[in-house]
């Protein structure tokens, strides 16, 4: 037997069924679900933290380790928040419809998550500013629409706790909030990607790594742009709704997840270029240095960073065929005459590349080494 509702509790049961009038299992699931996904996230969040503090603090400027404490303790209290929520609906107001309607509660998360967006957005602008070249016209294209979903939040939440209801002002700032959120998202995203992209050269490990980082920026910064995205989406198509509360119980948290995912990744990045560095080291110990580096496998301090240079040197042969190889001049060697004389000839010295085969030279050449002929008229003369 269903329970008797009074007039309050039927009008705000019927308000809340407006989309899902014969299953109010639908309509109130996202409540479960957020909290759910929220606890998990905080896990993995905790989990990150651990290993933050263990590796990575001491490598980190003390701008991103006041960013990392305080969007920690922002995804802590919006896990309170949302617990606290839950016990109220359904634990210390069981079977009442009214609570569901109190958006005292629901304004909240605006205000939190906004406070935590605007500085894992900075850090990712951060980045972007300086893979685009450091673009003094990056700045404001970012920060405008930062600063727009900052004052949507504040909006939100101002109106929530001063009306009971869900007015004009308030539908202003939440599409304030959404929509500067979701475009500082896209623009960051879209430059980060593009410029890591830019940077791929044509060796290998240069390649390597920059694919790495294209990664890296994919896991850590699509996944909070698609939950803007999906919450802007879910108030154009539905407005007032729970699924987007539950967008906006995780929305917070995956931001930080992600910023301190990359944090993280550094530590890793360091410690396989160290080992490559090492094993480059036992082939060829000349390096340079280039800037500070961080510490190895055993926490030991590594001191300056290095390049370490590898040279190989390639010869290439290739054999010739015998008979085309050029033939070398063997010098000559005249025997010696009974005068003890060397037998000279005419055409020592002589350059016979300047002489031709009917030229007049050779001519007298030929005629002075024919044999003389014995003459007998002429030798009966003599007689």
């Amino acid at each position: 037997m269903a329970p008797i509702l009074d007039a309050a509790d039927q009008k705000a049961k019927d308000y809340v069924l407006r989309n899902f009038p014969n299953n109010p299992g639908v309509a109130i699931t996202p409540l479960l679900m957020g909290i759910i996904i929220d606890a998990v996230l905080m896990g993995i969040l905790l989990s990150q933290l651990i290993h933050w503090f263990s590796h990575q603090r001491s490598q980190e400027s003390k701008a991103h380790q006041y960013a990392v404490l305080w969007c920690s303790v922002m995804g802590s209290l919006v896990f309170l928040l949302s617990t606290g929520w839950i016990l109220y609906l359904f634990g210390y107001n069981f079977g009442r419809w009214v609570p569901l309607t109190d958006y005292r509660w629901l304004s909240l998360y605006p205000l939190v998550d906004a406070s935590m967006v605007l500085v894992v957005q900075a850090f990712y602008a951060e980045r972007a500013y300086k893979i685009a070249n450091r673009a003094k016209v990056l700045i404001p294209v970012v920060a405008i629409p930062m600063l727009v979903s900052l004052v949507g939040g504040v909006g939100v939440a101002v109106c929530g706790f001063t009306s009971p209801v869900i007015g004009t002002n308030y539908k202003i700032f939440v599409w304030f909030w959404i929509v500067g959120c979701f475009v500082a998202d896209l623009i960051i995203t879209s430059i980060v990607l593009w410029g890591l992209r830019r940077s791929r050269s044509p060796w290998e490990q240069t390649d390597i790594l920059v694919k790495r980082l294209i990664r890296v920026a994919c896991e850590s910064q699509l996944p909070p742009t698609l939950i803007a995205l999906a919450l802007l989406i879910d108030w154009i198509v539905q407005r007032d709704t729970f699924y987007g509360v539950f967008f906006e119980m995780v929305q917070g948290k995956v931001y930080v997840v992600g910023m301190i995912y990359v944090l993280n990744q550094r530590f890793y990045l360091r410690r396989e270029l160290d080992g490559e560095n090492n094993n480059i080291t036992a082939l060829r110990p000349s390096t340079f240095s280039t800037f500070k580096g961080g510490r190895n496998r055993n926490g030991v301090p590594l001191g300056p960073a290095t390049i370490h240079v590898q040279t190989e040197t390639y010869v290439e042969s290739h054999q010739i065929n015998p008979a085309f190889m050029p033939q070398r001049l063997q010098p000559k060697i005249r025997e010696a005459s009974e005068s003890g004389e060397t037998e000279m000839s005419e055409l020592d010295g002589v350059n016979q590349s300047e002489v031709g085969l009917n030229s007049e030279y050779m001519e007298r050449v030929r005629a002075a080494r024919k044999k003389p002929q014995f003459n007998v008229a002429s030798f009966a003369a003599m007689g």
